[in-house]
């Protein structure tokens, strides 16, 4: 949702640029930035829920600079999150405010935008979300989850996922006209990351998926090659039917919960802080706890037996605390239901 009712980046003085209100944000490298302080002024006066997205230019080798971000009313929130460490910003939630006139952004400040009543403030004439690239799709809105093939252009690009205002929370994209690796987005990993299914790889940056919102995702250049085939498998999460999210192992045979709200029919889950395989359960090979098969989709072998999780009514638990494949570390998880939007037997 967004507000464009006037051009909000010519309220600026000092040190800034558009990008905080050019709709791609808030967002990992498109922010505003300067040594000197930030002014933004509002008139007519702003009143509603106010949320600043700011953090500091001082980046990683200075871990004790908190940049502060002041309405008008003197309220004042800051924060310490650095631009090239992820979250790289902090969601300032100012509450419910009446007649704010300004906002300013203290020197050194990272600012990645401004929302007001749920609404980013985007300039007017900005066109926001829309497809740069031509996409087809077929999408299950009900299921969250689209396939969407396009044809690469050599240039960075927006593509269409068809999942009618859902944001995607995972994605899994490959070329298909020529060789490539299977990339893999998912929403915890935040923007500008990726996981690839064919590899242990931890995760890495990408230049691609930047801003993956409700109408769109994003490929750079070097991941769009000019007229080679492409397809990507979108899922957006869906209450009751599919869940995505991380947890962290803590290496005890009574290692964590995760509530999912249902009983999972399948769950994928990978380490993504370092190297790991990715592994896949399911509740027909395994209708019983624990479950001790296994399918590594990096690999090309069979069942892997290992008595590591258990399936149960409300979510999964993690066992075997002495596994590095799913309970001594950070993982990245995909659930889907076995008896979507009702409620699962107890196991």
């Amino acid at each position: 949702m967004y507000n464009q009712s006037q051009a909000w980046s010519s309220n600026c003085s000092h040190g800034t640029n558009t990008a905080p209100f050019n709709g791609t944000g808030p967002r990992k490298d498109n922010y505003s930035h300067s040594t000197t302080d930030l002014t933004i002024t509002f008139s007519p006066a702003l009143s509603g829920n106010i949320i600043v997205y700011g953090g500091t230019g001082a980046g990683s080798h200075n871990s004790t600079v908190t940049d502060t971000f002041t309405l008008s009313d003197s309220s004042v929130l800051s924060s310490q999150e650095k631009y090239d460490v992820a979250p790289y910003f902090s969601t300032l939630d100012f509450g419910a405010k009446s007649g704010i006139t300004s906002l300013v952004c203290s020197d050194g400040y990272a600012f990645y935008g401004i929302s007001l009543d749920g609404k980013l403030l985007v300039d007017s004439g900005v066109t926001i979300n829309s497809p740069s690239l031509a996409s087809t799709y077929r999408a299950n809105t009900t299921a969250g989850f689209s396939i969407v093939s396009y044809t690469g252009d050599g240039s960075a690009a927006r593509i269409a996922h068809g999942l009618n205002g859902s944001t995607p929370d995972f994605i899994i994209k490959k070329f298909r006209s020529s060789t490539s690796t299977w990339d893999v987005w998912h929403k915890s990993l935040g923007a500008g990351k990726r996981l690839v299914l064919n590899s242990t790889d931890a995760e890495a940056s990408i230049d691609s998926y930047q801003s993956v919102n409700s109408s769109t995702f994003d490929v750079h250049a070097g991941n769009n090659d000019n007229n080679v085939t492409m397809i990507a498998f979108c899922w957006s999460e869906i209450p009751g039917f599919s869940k995505f999210g991380i947890y962290d192992g803590n290496s005890s045979n009574d290692g964590p919960f995760v509530e999912l709200g249902f009983r999972p029919a399948v769950l994928l889950i990978k380490r993504y802080d370092s190297t790991g395989n990715w592994i896949i359960v399911d509740s027909k090979r395994n209708p019983f706890n624990v479950v001790d098969n296994q399918l590594l989709p990096n690999l090309g072998d069979g069942d892997y037996t290992e008595a590591a999780i258990d399936l149960v009514s409300n979510g999964f638990k993690v066992r075997l605390g002495t596994s590095g494949h799913v309970n001594m570390y950070d993982f990245v998880y995909c659930a889907w239901a076995e008896s979507p939007f009702k409620y699962s037997n107890a196991r």
